[in-house]
């Protein structure tokens, strides 16, 4: 994996999971009260989990996901972001369920390599890309996740377009779901560095 620091061909005490990610997903919001999901791609292990398990997945505390566009341009034409694009019905069905919701959007994650990744344990793992002005979605949303301090939000009910712009979201009235506004990028920077630091 590009970037990633793993190295390659080395031995792991990782035990894959044989078990569906939908089950599993249901099984440990049985067996964990209060669990929360960070989802980083498109949401559809997680409206699995509400169509076939329903009761577990109300018992999930909340779920944060990177996912969608509400301001912002497109991704690409005809793709308003592309982890909502890639299955804008699992998101349409998540945002209706009953487990609150909070989302990052693409266009508030911070444009560059965050400083705070150039930390002793990391130096410059990560940051350096091919891409002129790469976006760190999966990080900030991550950095959200842990401190929310960082991010300024607005509630309401959310939808999402189906068709013409799949992944783009419109606030449709009042509700307990979250879209995060904007992000401090010295804050999750501070945060990056608190976690990458050196012991």
């Amino acid at each position: 994996m590009t970037d990633s620091g793993l190295q390659r061909g080395t031995e792991s005490s990782a035990v894959p999971v044989a078990e569906p990610a939908h089950r599993l997903i249901a099984r440990l919001a049985d067996e964990q009260p209060g669990l929360q999901v960070l989802a980083l791609g498109p949401l559809t292990e997680l409206a699995a989990t509400l169509l076939e398990k329903p009761r577990s997945y109300a018992r999930l505390a909340g779920i944060v996901a990177m996912t969608g566009v509400v301001t912002g341009a497109s991704q690409e034409e005809g793709v308003g972001e592309w982890n909502a694009a890639a299955d804008p019905d699992a998101l349409a069905e998540v945002l209706d369920g009953p487990v609150p919701v909070r989302i990052v959007p693409h266009e508030v994650v911070p444009v560059g390599p965050p400083e705070g990744k150039r930390a002793p344990v990391v130096g410059p793992l990560g940051t350096l890309t091919a891409y002129p002005t790469p976006r760190f979605w999966d990080l900030a949303t991550a950095g959200f996740f842990t401190d929310p301090e960082v991010a300024s939000l607005t509630t309401g009910a959310w939808t999402v377009d189906l068709s013409d712009d799949p992944g783009r979201l419109v606030r449709t009235g009042h509700g307990d779901d979250v879209v995060v506004t904007a992000l401090d990028a010295e804050a999750l920077d501070a945060a990056y560095a608190e976690v990458f630091a050196a012991e």
